[in-house]
């Protein structure tokens, strides 16, 4: 993506500088004529002499301010397509450091749950109950009954802070729009288990759910299947229905 926006970038680039070059030969025309000029002034293009008379000095102006206008457009819509890239190639560069980062603590604690995930798991949910713990590459995860007897399972991440939660629900609880629309387009197909996934907003760590990652906002999931076929959709909490992920 980054390489496409800085070809377009250099198109950009050359269009102006040929733009430029012709506008800017042309300004001193319309700068210094004036009404009271009766002789025809000659500019020379190659080797054609064009002949700009008095009565078309006013359209010159104008044709090099709209000239002018759409250069100063053309060279903000060129800086903001590199920053754009710029952008998007830093952040991608930090996801890809986190990653590393990730897997060298997770090899270095092997199956190992953090004991300080188990202190923050401690302070972020004081009241909970029957809580086992697991660990894997990505997560220590805590599932435990909370006080309104809800079964939650806790995300901790690398650095052993909370991630989000992940709360089984009733396929009723989704919002109704989302509800209608998954009958809409996914005719013939049985609804299956539903998450809710309430994410930590002061963590900016992505999640992963069934093996795919995803940015961190509050979400359903739901699984539809019809045959051997099984899907997972991500559902937002105003409830706008997307494809996830096929499970088979």
């Amino acid at each position: 993506m980054g390489r496409g926006v800085l070809q377009a970038g250099n198109q950009f680039t050359k269009l102006l500088t040929d733009y430029s070059t012709t506008v800017f030969a042309l300004l001193p025309i319309a700068c210094f004529a004036t009404r009271r000029d009766r002789l025809a002034l000659i500019h020379q293009f190659g080797d054609t002499p064009i002949k700009l008379k008095h009565k078309s000095f006013k359209n010159m102006k104008t044709l090099i301010a709209s000239a002018l206008f759409s250069v100063a457009v053309l060279a903000a819509v060129q800086t903001n397509a590199q920053i754009a890239s710029v952008k998007h190639e830093k952040k991608a560069e930090k996801r890809a450091e986190k990653k590393v980062e990730r897997k060298a603590l997770r090899h270095l604690r092997e199956n190992e749950v953090s004991t300080a995930a188990k202190d923050n798991f401690s302070a972020d949910f004081p009241g909970a109950k029957n809580v086992s713990w697991n660990h894997n590459t990505m997560f220590d995860e805590a599932t435990f009954t909370d006080d309104n007897g809800e079964t939650k399972t806790a995300f901790y991440g690398y650095d052993t802070n909370l991630v989000g939660t992940v709360t089984p629900k009733k396929y009723e609880d989704l919002p109704q729009a989302a509800r209608k629309e998954i009958t809409k387009q996914f005719k013939g197909y049985t609804p299956g288990a539903v998450l809710m996934y309430d994410d930590n907003e002061s963590n900016d760590s992505d999640m992963y759910l069934y093996g795919m990652q995803f940015e961190g906002r509050d979400h359903y999931f739901v699984t539809v299947s019809k045959g051997p076929k099984e899907s997972v959709l991500m559902v937002s909490m105003d409830g706008n229905v997307s494809f996830f992920k096929d499970l088979k």
